[in-house]
């Protein structure tokens, strides 16, 4: 069975819950459509978790754009000679309510997160995509990425969007 899920929030144990109750085993796949940090007071425990499962995939979502946007920035004003793990001790204060530790493996699952996935079935994005004057989906790959994480028109109710498949959403 496939599954899809968006907007996780750091919210591991009902997570797990969830995951018991539609008895998700090894045969079945996830797509999370990114959001599983923030809010929730246990954002690198689903990190950890769902970086290492084999039959979920995650998009990109804002929160972990934000997220990024902070660890590069660290990086940016890193100078040669520092230890580079005080960038990790600084991305940790991220999550102050947080009991597990960040690792590199964190950083980089997160940092190689998509913008989108497409199936021959859907698209999934976290929160909208780039449609030209006719409200066709414009290529992807030439798409503006704010579409992907900040646009909300897909929330609204007469929003006709021209694409060859549903598209699937969350934020």
């Amino acid at each position: 069975m496939l599954y899809f899920i968006t907007d996780i929030h750091g919210h591991y144990d009902l997570f797990i819950q969830l995951l018991k109750n539609i008895n998700f085993s090894s045969s079945d796949e996830m797509i999370i459509l990114g959001d599983i940090i923030d809010k929730g007071t246990k954002s690198i425990k689903m990190i950890k978790f769902v970086r290492n499962q084999p039959n979920i995939k995650m998009i990109l979502g804002n929160h972990e754009y934000y997220f990024l946007e902070k660890y590069h920035s660290l990086m940016k004003s890193f100078n040669e000679g520092e230890d580079i793990n005080n960038v990790l001790k600084e991305l940790q204060n991220y999550f102050p309510s947080e009991t597990e530790t960040l690792d590199w493996d964190d950083i980089d699952f997160l940092d190689s997160l998509p913008y989108y996935i497409e199936t021959n079935d859907y698209l999934c994005v976290h929160a909208g995509v780039e449609v030209d004057s006719n409200n066709n989906v414009i290529n992807l790959k030439k798409a503006y990425t704010n579409y992907f994480l900040f646009d909300r028109n897909l929330k609204e109710n007469n929003f006709k969007v021209n694409y060859n498949k549903p598209i699937l959403f969350g934020h």
